[in-house]
């Protein structure tokens, strides 16, 4: 999502859960001068549940996936309303911002959270962002 955007979703599930996702900026940026941080976002039924805000021209340890494991308490309206969200800090050159397959896992989900894996630019290919 290049900053500023908004990707909004719904959980057709109520229940409680956990919303595992990571947040980076693609490795394109780390050495462009000119590319700008981002702050991304995430609320959950209307309520912020997650800042965070990297830049990785001036802080190099933000050169990596930060990974984001959020509980999520029942809803009980039936369903969860998702919004994740960047935000530039900066200029507004080069800011590719990433999230890694967002995932619900309701509280009765066999499924384990996705590895922390290392993002490092032989990751990508050019097509990518």
């Amino acid at each position: 999502l290049q900053p500023p955007a908004e990707l909004a979703f719904a959980i057709p599930n109520g229940a409680r859960g956990k919303l595992v996702t990571a947040v980076a900026l693609h490795p394109d940026v780390w050495q462009k001068p000119e590319s700008g941080g981002c702050e991304f976002y995430v609320r959950v039924d209307g309520r912020v549940a997650f800042v965070l805000g990297i830049d990785p021209i001036r802080v190099p340890t933000d050169r990596r996936w930060h990974e984001i494991t959020l509980d999520v308490p029942e809803n009980v309206n039936g369903r969860h309303e998702v919004t994740l969200e960047t935000k530039p800090i900066g200029p507004i050159d080069f800011r590719w911002a990433l999230w890694r397959e967002p995932k619900f896992l309701g509280m009765d989900s066999t499924e384990a959270p996705a590895p922390a894996r290392t993002i490092a630019p032989a990751l990508f290919n050019a097509q990518s962002p």
